[in-house]
């Protein structure tokens, strides 16, 4: 299997630029989402195996107060305004709507598709389903195979097109499936779990449900951000106003884009897959017109 992204991000082959880039522009790379607490143990859960993650203060968001008594209203805005900014965020594909790209190299195949109702998503493979009880695609790889990635704030000026691709995009149907938990020590910290362990066989607990190692493997490394309503994608998204699109912010959030340029003589999309948002660094991908 071929696929520099895949492999832990690493960026490989040959440097990449696509536009031109001021350092003055370059951010911090920050951006991380607030309200995201909580910690793991590397450990064995209690008569569990070695090297299950005991969960020890909850997988979801953290509560700062303000409200009524029992009024969580707050918080779940807080928690979810990161990512309410993504999922508004519109595609702009220009003439590029109702098109579909394959790119010429990867293995599994990845699949951009730019629908003419402004809807857009990345498929890496054949897409996986996912269920509610069982773990989710691999927890440590971004664009892997099965991964389905909806696009939100997709630009494409005429020339170059910019892909952005947050890390736990991938998750977004599998955590809008889950229930959130609440926090017995916070009603208002919502989470996929908050305490449990699993045996040797593979059998896990989670706040007294019956999941396996896979959802609990899954779950571990937070792809999931829950309020009281329901849980959806981890999420970084920047604030910006209206009128303003994501290449007016794309250099202050470290958000994994594809930045492309397309060539009209072979009918493609060519430029590289940047980990960190912006160049020097990406590894060059090519999409070629299918549809």
């Amino acid at each position: 299997m071929v696929l520099a992204a895949v492999a832990g991000f690493a960026a490989c082959g040959g440097e990449v630029m696509v536009g031109e880039v001021d350092d003055a522009d370059i951010g911090t790379g920050g951006g991380a989402e607030e309200g995201t607490g909580g910690l793991l143990e590397n450990g064995a859960g209690t008569g569990g195996r070695p090297g299950v993650a005991v969960h020890t203060g909850g997988i979801g968001g953290v509560h700062e107060g303000g409200g009524a008594p029992g009024d969580c209203s707050e918080a779940n805005e807080d928690n979810s305004a990161p990512h309410e900014r993504w999922v508004s965020t519109p595609n702009d594909f220009g003439e590029l709507a109702g098109t579909r790209w394959k790119e010429t190299s990867f293995i599994p195949e990845e699949v951009l598709i730019f629908e003419l109702d402004g809807t857009g998503r990345l498929e890496v493979g054949d897409p996986v389903t996912p269920v509610k009880e069982l773990g989710h695609l691999d927890p440590y790889l971004h664009l892997q195979p099965g991964a389905t990635l909806p696009l939100h704030g997709t630009t494409f000026d005429g020339s170059q097109l910019l892909v952005p691709l947050p890390e736990r995009a991938p998750w977004e149907a599998w955590c809008s499936l889950q229930d959130p938990i609440s926090d017995v020590g916070d009603p208002c910290v919502f989470g996929l779990r908050f305490e449990g362990d699993c045996q040797s066989d593979g059998a896990c607990v989670a706040d007294g449900r019956d999941v396996d190692d896979s959802w609990w493997i899954t779950s571990s490394v937070r792809p999931c951000t829950c309020v009281e309503s329901g849980c959806f994608a981890y999420t970084s998204w920047p604030e910006w106003e209206e009128g303003d699109t994501y290449a007016d912010h794309e250099n202050y959030y470290a958000i994994p884009t594809y930045r492309l340029t397309y060539d009209a003589a072979s009918d493609s999309l060519k430029g590289g897959f940047f980990r960190d948002g912006i160049p020097p660094e990406g590894d060059p991908v090519e999409f070629v017109r299918v549809e």
